[in-house]
């Protein structure tokens, strides 16, 4: 198997350090600003710091691949699939469910809609007497006046529900599909929703595939539509990655690249530049918020490419963890879907179909057929 030089290892130790040291890349900043922001107009430039921000990110998917094709990764990989054989099968998809169901009925007792800065009005149910009641029957018009948060926490409401009873997997991913995102799509801005709607759109079909054999209630519906279940097992791993990577693309784009308002209204009122506090003054918030968009970018796109899943899975958990100490309970509760699904990606890897695997694995290393001969000799 091949192996790294002491170089390498120092280089990809400083890239971890550093990935946990920018824990703020993978912040929501607007869930702690306001949502006009205070840094409209500003944009990056492309001058030679920032290329050079570039070539780290570039550097950073080129160590995780180096990662990837190192023993040391593939005895990583093990204890997982071996702590896979003494677990319940499915484990690792009710985890999700049951953090996905605390986050929503959290949410759906607090007027929140899927994510802390999709914000509902207030509540207004109108109270009849009988004589109202009986004209607004015969009159077809309703007996009470909902508003988008009334439905918006039902709704929130039922999927925690049926998620954290485990009573079906496929019911809620469905909900999701046909009522909670447009829902979401009616009330509220396509600016404010483009965040989140990868992330929930992913997590649905991913329950939908699994649940077709989790539970007797889902097993019913493939066998009235005539699907083999078998065909699917696969598929919701491989969306929960692709959903994740695409949601970090997308946060980095939207929130940090393309547009960096919120980012540096964010940094305003949380001093989180660590670059300025190791004493380099001239790493200004505005190039910080670059980096960190070229970070989490950069995990996105391993992500997407099942690159060293369980290795980016494991800092991304280690990074998000630190996030939601620093910023409290807000990001807690607003990540708990995506800290089971990271869970998830540690537990069970990439799922297959990831990038080249002969060239990422390091299965044609010649080192290799050279330890498969010594292999063979000694058997002979």
């Amino acid at each position: 198997m091949w192996k790294m030089s002491n170089k390498v290892k120092a280089l990809m130790l400083a890239s971890v350090l550093f990935l946990i040291q920018a824990s703020p890349a993978f912040a929501h900043e607007r869930w702690s600003v306001d949502q006009d922001g205070q840094h409209a107009g500003e944009s990056h430039w492309l001058d030679w710091p920032n290329l050079g921000i570039i070539s780290g990110g570039l550097l950073l998917i080129v160590l995780v691949i180096l990662a990837q094709r190192s023993a040391w990764y593939r005895k990583f990989e093990l204890r997982f699939e071996k702590l896979q054989q003494t677990l319940p099968k499915g484990l690792e998809w009710r985890f999700v469910a049951v953090l996905a169901a605390v986050m929503l009925i959290a949410y759906a007792v607090t007027g929140v809609f899927l994510a802390p800065d999709l914000l509902l009005p207030g509540v207004t149910v109108t109270v009849h007497s009988g004589a109202q009641i009986t004209r607004a029957i015969l009159s077809g018009d309703s007996l009470l006046y909902w508003n988008p948060s009334t439905f918006g926490s039902l709704a929130q409401l039922l999927l925690g529900i049926v998620l954290l009873s485990q009573a079906s997997f496929l019911i809620p991913g469905v909900l999701i599909l046909v009522v909670a995102l447009p829902m979401a799509v009616f009330y509220f801005a396509p600016d404010l929703l483009i965040d989140y709607v990868v992330e929930f759109a992913a997590l649905a079909f991913a329950f939908i595939f699994f649940g077709m054999g989790a539970s007797s209630l889902d097993r019913r519906i493939p066998t009235w539509l005539k699907l083999d279940p078998s065909r699917y097992a696969k598929l919701p791993i491989l969306i929960i990655r692709i959903g994740l990577g695409l949601t970090l693309v997308i946060l980095a784009l939207h929130n940090k690249l393309l547009d960096p308002n919120m980012a540096l209204t964010f940094l305003d009122t949380h001093y989180l530049n660590f670059m300025q506090l190791m004493g380099f003054t001239g790493f200004t918030d505005i190039r910080f918020v670059f980096a960190a968009g070229i970070v989490e970018l950069a995990v996105g796109v391993l992500l997407i490419f099942g690159i060293a899943t369980r290795f980016v899975a494991a800092i991304v958990f280690v990074v998000m963890g630190t996030t939601i100490v620093i910023l409290g309970p807000d990001e807690l509760i607003g990540h708990l879907p995506i800290m089971g699904i990271v869970a998830l990606l540690l537990y069970r890897g990439s799922g297959g179909f990831r990038l080249a695997p002969q060239l990422l694995t390091g299965k044609n290393i010649p080192e290799d057929r050279t330890n498969r001969v010594k292999q063979a000799s000694h058997t002979a």
